[in-house]
């Protein structure tokens, strides 16, 4: 008889004793470092939003806005409207930004720092944006910056409030 090895009782106790170890260890792993706070969480699910409004404008060869309603608490896309066109136009596209974050402004280099009622970018027929940051606020005060490339149609986030001159131009 070989002494040598582990029974079949063995390697079940030891299989069963890290199922149980890893059913209590990994919420708690993947609720801090794989899905982040409700702030990453809004950040990366906009910035997808932000790209995919870029590639819609080119795909479809039409300028668009694309905007923050305070009210909703969404973002969204919808047609330029023309200077002669009254009211605000259809939206196409909204992306709703969950929990308690909310968007603190938008800053352009162009128009300076736009909050409630003027929170908007204008994308060209071929995705392009002027520079700019969006600043997220989460309800606890936390920041996050999205830095919107103008012509590349990318967006990179950064934590805390970044300003666009220092993001773009230094």
């Amino acid at each position: 008889m070989n002494t040598r090895g582990f029974t079949l009782l063995e390697l079940i106790v030891v299989i069963a004793l890290i199922g149980i170890t890893t059913g209590f260890v990994l919420p708690r792993i993947s609720s801090v470092s794989l899905t982040g706070s409700h702030l990453q969480q809004n950040a990366r699910q906009s910035s997808l939003f932000i790209e995919q409004a870029a590639r819609y404008a080119v795909r479809t060869a039409q300028p668009l806005r694309l905007g923050y309603s305070s009210a909703e608490n969404t973002l969204f896309l919808a047609p330029l409207a023309k200077e002669s066109d009254e009211g605000e136009s259809e939206k196409l596209f909204s992306s709703p930004l969950k929990g308690s974050v909310v968007v603190k402004d938008f800053q352009s280099y162009y128009r300076g720092v736009l909050s409630a009622g003027s929170m908007y970018l204008n994308l060209d027929e071929k995705g392009y944006l002027e520079p700019a940051c969006i600043h997220l606020q989460a309800g606890n005060g936390d920041q996050m910056t999205l830095h919107l490339s103008p012509f590349l149609g990318k967006v990179a986030m950064s934590s805390g409030y970044a300003d666009v001159d220092e993001v773009f131009f230094h």
